[in-house]
């Protein structure tokens, strides 16, 4: 079992790996939703993307607010995420896994999560 430290890490070890990967800007957007201007990033969902040495493609998503956000992501649909919450990802629960089924992501509050994007 663990805390959601433990399974937060665990699911980056588990899915980036640590290997060499480039850092690239990605494009996931809230719809009309915007931060306050207090906020200390541009939206509350940090969005970060990664591309391993074997092409596949990651996105980190990061919930900063304490309510829940949707996004989308363009060409997520049928790719896996991989959620640490308020439900997975403490003592003996794991982190969660389920495909995609639409670009439309919801994110509990302060999850983090990370997209296994599906081969263009």
């Amino acid at each position: 079992g663990g805390n959601a430290r433990f399974w937060g890490l665990k699911l980056m070890i588990d899915v980036l790996g640590n290997d060499l990967k480039t850092v690239v800007a990605v494009n996931a957007t809230m719809g009309s939703a915007s931060s306050p201007p207090w906020w200390p990033t541009p939206t509350v969902v940090y969005a970060a993307g990664f591309i391993k040495l074997d092409g596949q493609r990651i996105v980190l998503l990061a919930n900063t607010n304490s309510s829940a956000q949707t996004i989308a992501l363009e060409g997520a649909r049928n790719g896996v995420i991989h959620v640490v919450d308020s439900d997975h990802g403490y003592g003996d629960r794991p982190y969660s896994n389920e495909t995609l089924q639409s670009e439309s992501i919801q994110l509990r509050p302060l999850a983090v999560a990370l997209v296994e994007m599906p081969d263009i």
